[in-house]
C-alpha cells in the first residue's frame, strides 16, 4: 500500500514538480511560434508587394548571392559565422538586462520575417531554381542557426527574468557560470552552422548564378 502511494507521489513530482523545465519549454515554444509567425508575415509582404524599399533590399540580396558564389572558403565561413556571433552577443547582453525580455522575444519574429521574405522572393522570382538554392544552400545552415537562436533567446529570457527578480528582491542571485557555459556551447553550434553554409556553398554555389 505504502509503495503504491510513494509511486503515485513520484509520478506527481515528475509531472508537476519540475516547473523550471516547463517554463523552459514554454519559452522555446513561444519563440518558435514567433519565428513561424514572422515567416508567414514575410511571405505575405512579398505576395502583396511592399514598395521600392523592399525591392531595393531584395536586389541587394540577389547581388549578395551572386557575390557569395565567388567567395573564398575562409571569407564565406567568416561572413556566415560573424552573423550568428553578432546575434549571440546581442541576446547574451539582453539576458543580463533586467528589462531585456521584450526585446529578446522580438528577435525571432524579426528573423522569421527576414527568412520568410527571402524565401518567398526566391520562389516568386526564380521558381524552381530559387527553391533549389534554398533547399541545398540556404536552409541547412539556417535551420541550425534558427535552433541556436531560439535556444539562446530562451536562455537569455530566463536570465533577464532572474535579473529582474533580483532587482525586486524576489531572488537571491543567478548562476553566471552556467549562463556563460551555455553561450559557449551556442558559439560551437554557430561554428557548425557557418561550416555547413560554407561547405554547401562551395559544393553547389556555382550552379546558382542569379542575374
Amino acid at each position: 500500500m505504502f509503495k503504491i502511494i510513494k509511486s503515485r507521489r513520484a509520478r506527481i513530482n515528475v509531472y508537476y514538480g519540475n516547473q523550471p523545465q516547463k517554463d523552459k519549454y514554454i519559452r522555446q515554444s513561444v519563440l518558435l511560434l514567433l519565428f513561424t509567425t514572422g515567416m508567414v508575415v514575410g511571405s505575405v509582404v512579398i505576395r502583396k508587394g511592399a514598395g521600392e524599399i523592399l525591392s531595393d533590399i531584395l536586389n541587394i540580396y540577389s547581388d549578395y548571392i551572386s557575390a557569395k558564389a565567388g567567395e573564398s572558403v575562409l571569407t564565406g565561413f567568416c561572413n556566415s559565422f560573424f552573423i550568428v556571433l553578432i546575434l549571440l552577443i546581442i541576446t547574451y547582453s539582453l539576458g543580463l538586462c533586467a528589462v531585456g525580455t521584450p526585446v529578446i522575444y522580438l528577435i525571432p519574429l524579426v528573423s522569421g520575417i527576414g527568412t520568410g521574405t527571402v524565401s518567398a522572393f526566391m520562389y516568386s522570382k526564380y521558381l524552381l531554381k530559387g527553391i533549389g538554392y534554398c533547399a541545398l544552400i540556404s536552409y541547412p545552415g539556417k535551420i541550425i542557426c534558427t535552433v541556436v537562436m531560439i535556444t539562446a533567446c530562451a536562455a537569455a529570457a530566463e536570465m533577464s527574468t532572474k535579473m529582474l527578480k533580483i532587482l525586486t528582491k524576489q531572488d537571491e542571485g543567478v548562476d553566471y557560470k552556467d549562463y556563460n557555459l551555455r553561450y559557449l556551447i551556442y558559439v560551437g553550434f554557430a561554428v557548425l552552422s557557418a561550416l555547413t553554409d560554407t561547405v554547401l556553398n562551395l559544393l553547389f554555389g556555382n550552379y546558382f548564378i542569379f542575374r
